[in-house]
C-alpha cells in the first residue's frame, strides 16, 4: 500500500485490506477466464505474468477521464494469459475505478 502512495490503515485492517484485495483479484482472474472461454474457446487458460500498473493509464481510462470527464482510475492490473495455443501471450487490461452511488460521471 505503502509503494502505492496509499496509506496505511491501523494494524488490524491489514488482514481484512488482504482479504479484499485477494477478493479483487480473484473476481478479475474470474472474468479473464470468462473473457476467454465466451470469446475465444480457451476454457483452461494460464496466467504466465500478472502486473499492478497504477501509475499507467490505459487508453480507454485516458478516454473516460480526458474526454467523458469521469474520475481516473486508482489501480490497474494487467493479466498476460497464454492459451495453449502456440498464439503467444494475449494481455487483458483491468481498471479500477472508485465506487460511487450510481449517478454517473464517475467512471463505474
Amino acid at each position: 500500500m505503502r509503494r502505492k502512495g496509499w496509506s496505511v490503515p491501523d494494524e488490524s485492517a491489514i488482514p481484512f485490506v488482504v482479504r479484499i484485495h485477494n477478493a479483487v483479484n480473484e473476481r478479475g482472474w474470474a472474468e479473464v477466464r470468462r473473457w476467454e472461454s465466451t470469446l475465444h474457446g480457451c476454457d483452461a487458460p494460464r496466467l504466465v505474468r500478472f502486473l499492478g500498473r497504477p501509475n499507467d493509464v490505459s487508453p480507454r481510462a485516458w478516454f473516460n477521464s480526458n474526454i467523458l470527464m469521469y474520475r481516473p482510475p486508482f489501480d490497474r492490473h494487467d493479466w498476460y494469459v497464454d492459451r495453449g495455443d502456440g498464439s503467444g501471450p494475449r494481455r487483458y487490461v483491468i481498471d479500477f475505478y472508485e465506487g460511487g452511488d450510481g449517478g454517473g460521471g464517475g467512471g463505474e
